[in-house]
């Protein structure tokens, strides 16, 4: 269940909440996720690869920046629905002509993608957002294309270790409350999410805790399989032991 919350959000700088956040064990768990999300095409292209990628929720395009210089010839493409976050996208790669971010899955829909990421974006989506998200990838994505999505591990062990770093920086809201913690702490539904609107038209959950990353790989198994998974920080360990979780997949 979600409760709509009648406020529109302010788009936060990205970068000071993910990649130069304050605390530096955030900061190291964010650069380490980048890379863990890179994992597996770092693992198959060359640097010669010249196929089309697309950085789905693009956020403020860091990922592309980090791709760009390994994959000179490859063509880069971030959609970002998020003016606010659009315009972050557009100064951090100014000068990469290389990289093409849009604000309208219109602008793609003659492209095809030989890998397309999706990295932090499903926690913060109602259901129907989820399922439109993925009937747009599978359509945009090449017939032997890749996705490589990135969802957080918000359940059990994990949950009671960001909850209790959650409290240290705000406590009282929605994902530093203890009763919340503690359910998902014990794979519980905490209940209602607020839901507010980042931008008109753009629903958002702000925060990742009520996220339930097994009933969203369902959802990814409708459209596509599931070749590959591993977790982050450590990609070895299993999922209780991990704060995200990356699903690799072709179409059915």
């Amino acid at each position: 269940m979600t409760k709509r919350v009648p406020q529109q959000s302010t788009v936060v700088d990205y970068r000071s909440i993910t990649t130069a956040d304050r605390n530096p064990v955030k900061r190291y768990l964010q650069n380490r996720r980048l890379l863990h999300g890179l994992r597996f095409l770092l693992s198959k292209e060359t640097a010669k690869f010249s196929g089309q990628i697309l950085d789905y929720g693009s956020g403020n395009a860091e990922l592309l920046k980090r791709i760009q210089p390994r994959y000179p010839e490859a063509r880069l493409y971030g959609y970002e629905p998020a003016e606010g976050y659009r315009r972050q996208a557009q100064e951090n790669v100014e000068g990469l002509d290389k990289i093409q971010l849009v604000g309208r899955l219109e602008e793609l829909n003659q492209n095809r993608f030989d890998y397309i990421f999706c990295l932090e974006v499903f926690e913060h989506l109602p259901e129907n957002q989820i399922r439109e998200a993925l009937q747009a990838m599978h359509r945009l994505l090449k017939d032997e294309g890749i996705l490589i999505i990135g969802v957080p591990i918000e359940t059990y062990l994990p949950a009671l270790v960001k909850g209790f770093f959650r409290m240290t920086r705000r406590y009282g809201e929605e994902d530093a409350l203890p009763g919340n913690i503690l359910r998902a702490t014990l794979g519980k539904s905490i209940g209602k999410r607020p839901l507010i609107e980042i931008e008109p038209g753009l629903p958002y959950y702000p925060r990742h805790i009520g996220f339930n990353h097994r009933v969203f790989e369902k959802m990814v198994a409708d459209s596509f399989v599931i070749i590959h998974f591993y977790g982050s920080p450590v990609t070895f360990f299993p999922d209780f032991l991990n704060f995200e979780k990356y699903l690799i997949g072709h179409k059915k």
